[in-house]
């Protein structure tokens, strides 16, 4: 003869959802049952994890909000009989080869000479956040100094990760001084 069975604790039924069920899929988030607040069913939902982890999105969000004003090599639409610049270095003061870094609106840009060229990208990497004008520079590449991503000066575009940019500004040079393009 065998021992007697201890009663099983009851739980809730397993349901399985039916492809012959119009309701079944999606499946409906359940509210949380172990809040104690009210609310946390009502909170705002999050962008799909697609469109937030998309490195496109991420960089655009930031330089929209960090630099609203300074045109990005593509960047919204703009008035080109509205545009103005904005002197922000002494031509004289960036020779052949030199990096140096300004400030325009609240953001760090670094100019980088490379001959008779100068670009303008912004100075934060798009990684880490490390000071791109702290980097080496060899022909148009230059390598983040904390983890090694390397960025085109010509068009901000990573070489290391594709997809991954930092931003660009037209640049202009005139009456000795060097000049970033703004809309008004």
């Amino acid at each position: 003869m065998s021992a007697p069975r201890a009663p099983r604790p009851s739980s809730p039924p397993i349901r399985v959802a039916s492809s012959r069920s119009p309701r079944a899929w999606p499946p409906r988030a359940q509210p949380s049952r172990s809040s104690t607040s009210p609310k946390s069913s009502t909170r705002p939902t999050r962008p799909p994890l697609t469109l937030a982890l998309s490195p496109e999105w991420r960089g655009m969000q930031k330089a929209r909000a960090k630099l609203p004003n300074l045109l990005p090599h593509r960047g919204r639409e703009h008035d080109e009989g509205a545009m103005t610049r904005t002197r922000v270095l002494d031509l004289a003061a960036l020779p052949p080869g030199g990096v140096e870094l300004v400030v325009v609106r609240g953001m760090d840009v670094a100019l980088f000479r490379r001959g008779e060229e100068i670009f303008a990208i912004g100075n934060e990497c798009a990684h880490k956040g490390g000071n791109l004008c702290d980097g080496r520079v060899e022909g148009d590449i230059v390598t983040c100094p904390l983890h090694g991503w390397e960025f085109d000066l010509r068009s901000g575009v990573c070489m290391t990760i594709p997809g991954e940019t930092v931003p660009r500004f037209a640049v202009t040079v005139a009456d000795g001084g060097i000049y970033l393009e703004e809309s008004a």
